[in-house]
């Protein structure tokens, strides 16, 4: 198995369910998010400047921040799966940001410490229309239904195909090994046994 495995893809792909899965087959992995608990009450702070030079650039420094952490990890010998990672930033915001994004992205690819690539990335998708239904029922379950999204779960709901295009987008731009998992058809009971062979 890889050393360093990250899990990307839209919000409502199905991306919690395999990673619980992951976890259950594969339980010496270290379990990394892409916002630092540290940073946890920043984040919120930009998610409500509704300005997405202010979100790229956080998680911009989240990836950072995260890439050095997993390079000590893994050197120290652990193995690490992620959820999510500087694709997604890239991918989100993309859709905000246009092509402009790779000039504001350079602050981060020219750093010193260069951010650390994943061994794989298992990237999770689904049609629109269950990404959607999957999204609202979330929302409903947890009483947010009523929330003011203008990033993360509104481009997956309103535009996942282009969102879908600019993920592979990069993955191939940086060349990195990437499987794609859609999840629109798979029995939740069958999750793990495809998860298994992919890997």
């Amino acid at each position: 198995m890889k050393s360093f495995i990250v899990f990307e893809g839209l919000d409502g792909a199905g991306k919690s369910t395999l990673l619980s899965e992951f976890k259950q087959l594969y339980p010496e992995y270290l379990q990394l998010y892409s916002v630092p608990d540290e940073l946890s009450d920043i984040r919120k702070k930009v998610d409500k400047t509704h300005n997405p030079l202010a979100a790229l650039h956080f998680f911009g420094l989240c990836n950072l921040l995260r890439s050095h952490e997993i390079s000590e990890k893994i050197s120290a010998g652990q193995k690490v799966v992620m959820d999510r990672y500087f694709f997604t930033t890239l991918a989100y915001q993309y859709l905000m940001l246009g092509d402009n994004i790779l000039k504001y992205f350079e602050i981060i690819l020219n750093s010193k410490q260069k951010i650390l690539m994943p061994d794989l990335v298992i990237f999770v998708t689904a049609r629109p229309e269950i990404i959607s239904q999957r999204i609202n029922q979330r929302d409903k379950d947890l009483g947010t239904t009523n929330k003011i999204e203008w990033y993360g779960d509104e481009i997956s709901k309103k535009k996942s195909l282009q969102l879908q295009d600019a993920y592979i987008k990069f993955f191939e731009m940086f060349g990195v090994n990437y499987k794609i998992f859609d999840t629109s058809d798979v029995p939740l009971e069958t999750m793990g046994q495809k998860l298994q062979e992919i890997l």
